[in-house]
């Protein structure tokens, strides 16, 4: 709640309220108290809990006749945040309906890395940014309110800082610009929102506030409305521990025997191919939405991150709660077709601003069995190198279907910048004919793209020719709108 506004009485100058929202793009709100007109104002409020590296703190002083606000974050390396970063500063009082009326803004129109290089000190990186109001601002907003607002009385202000990375990285892409943080608890105090996985014998504990103001689903699947899927419990109830985590995954593999599948041969891997429904179209009314519960409707697919569970719960055996320890209200919402380490990373992202993709399979797909086998030991070396409560790096196939299935457009966005990176002249093939890209249009579109840009090389490729078989053996569901989108794409762009 931010101050209300001031009758002029002299007050302490001091900071009401700290927000800050996002994951791609920071928003950092700051409702503060203060005295405009104090010609000895000087107020440094350091901040607590923020993700990104630094040492922030939001500042109010006066230069002369101007007043000056600003944010800091200290000592970081120049372009610590990327090498193309837009950022914005806005100035609000506050009416007496806590409404915020605006006095001033700096919005740059050129990106750079930021920080930036100091001016004072080209060699030496930028503290932070902020922005001068000089007293015309003051009289013009004065004149605008009708006498309203008057900055000689007038106690309550709102700061706003926004700060959004306009590159292919995550603005936290780097393990240099990100702090350590709490991922989603594996106990239940404070949280009141439990996250079953049954096939692990797993749980997450996470505010049912915080889900809600991240995603819409959430918002919608935690309302009253659904008490049906979120059920809400009057105490905790024991869990059984799945024996082997490896038997899981083959059985989940198992129930997709009737499905249409193709096998890659060099690597053994099985992958069903028509059981995946034409996406999240089935979680587009309320009514679908009861019926899925948590999440899409999905038989196991193509890079799930199944590999990356065995891999945490083996250092990370699932933690379990006694019936008569705990007595507490909680809502549980249970996860079945998606991985926990998925699940794990979108949440983490949400609260920290940070993701790390893993390898697609693909990029193993055409290699011997024991190379086949490095993806494995790719994600074992990140793990090794990060601190134990950083997320495991996921696919960005399984980050995208849950993003996409919670709403979280930014997440989307950094998984196809991801699927960018990684598509290669022999795995795109592959990719292109996916039931990712079957399912989903931006999916598509990005293979789509590279395909075209590479006509040559990948139709001249051994994988385009063994894809061209599976395609007239009709052993790839949906692959003719793609094969008639592509020759389209590709005859629009000889004109």
């Amino acid at each position: 709640m931010a101050a209300a506004a001031g009758s002029g009485m002299p007050s302490e100058h001091r900071l009401v309220n700290f927000f800050l929202e996002g994951y791609s793009r920071y928003t950092f709100t700051f409702d503060l108290e203060l005295d405009l007109s104090d010609p000895a104002l000087s107020k440094n409020f350091p901040l607590t809990g923020v993700p990104l590296a630094g040492a922030w703190a939001c500042a109010c002083r006066r230069w002369g006749e101007d007043v000056h606000v600003s944010i800091s974050w200290g000592g970081l390396s120049m372009g610590t945040f990327g090498q193309r970063v837009a950022y914005g500063l806005q100035l609000y009082w506050l009416d007496e309906s806590a409404y915020p009326q605006l006095l001033g803004a700096y919005q740059p129109t050129e990106y750079g890395p930021e920080p930036k290089p100091d001016p004072g000190s080209p060699t030496r990186a930028s503290c932070g940014q902020g922005m001068a109001l000089s007293p015309l601002v003051f009289d013009s907003a004065m004149a605008a309110s009708g006498g309203k607002y008057d900055v000689k009385t007038h106690r309550s202000y709102r700061f706003v800082f926004n700060l959004e990375s306009l590159g292919s990285e995550h603005l936290a892409a780097h393990y240099n610009s990100f702090k350590q943080e709490i991922v989603p608890a594996l106990s239940p105090t404070p949280y009141e929102v439990r996250l079953v996985f049954p096939a692990y014998g797993a749980e997450m504990w996470i505010e049912s506030g915080f889900l809600s103001q991240a995603s819409s689903y959430f918002k919608t699947l935690l309302s009253a409305d659904f008490a049906e899927t979120a059920a809400v419990t009057s105490k905790y109830s024991e869990m059984r521990l799945t024996p082997s985590t490896s038997s899981v995954s083959q059985d989940r593999l198992a129930l997709t025997a009737s499905s249409t599948k193709r096998f890659i041969r060099k690597t053994g891997v099985l992958i069903p191919h028509s059981s995946m429904s034409r996406a999240r179209d089935l979680h587009a009314t309320i009514s679908d939405r009861r019926t899925a519960a948590s999440e899409a409707d999905f038989d196991y697919f193509d890079d799930s991150d199944d590999e990356t569970d065995e891999l945490y719960f083996a250092h990370h055996p699932p933690q379990q709660h006694s019936l008569d320890v705990l007595q507490l209200a909680y809502k549980e919402i249970k996860v079945t077709k998606t991985a926990f380490t998925t699940y794990r990373a979108v949440l983490a992202c949400l609260r920290m601003g940070y993701i790390a993709f893993a390898p697609l399979w693909s990029t193993f797909f055409y290699s011997t069995s024991e190379q086949a086998r490095s993806r494995r030991s790719y994600i074992e070396a990140i793990v090794g190198r990060a601190p134990p409560t950083h997320p495991y790096p996921v696919s960005p196939k399984s980050a995208f279907r849950l993003a996409h299935l919670l709403e979280l457009e930014p997440l989307q966005r950094l998984c196809l910048a991801n699927l960018k990176t990684q598509l290669t002249i022999e795995c795109a093939p592959y990719e292109l004919f996916s039931e990712m890209a079957v399912c989903y249009n931006t999916w598509r579109k990005v293979v789509l793209d590279f395909v075209i840009d590479n006509w040559d090389a990948v139709t001249a490729s051994t994988e385009w020719k063994e894809t061209e078989g599976e395609i007239k053996r009709n052993e790839i569901d949906g692959a003719a709108p793609i094969m008639l989108e592509l020759l389209e794409r590709r005859e629009g762009k000889a004109v």
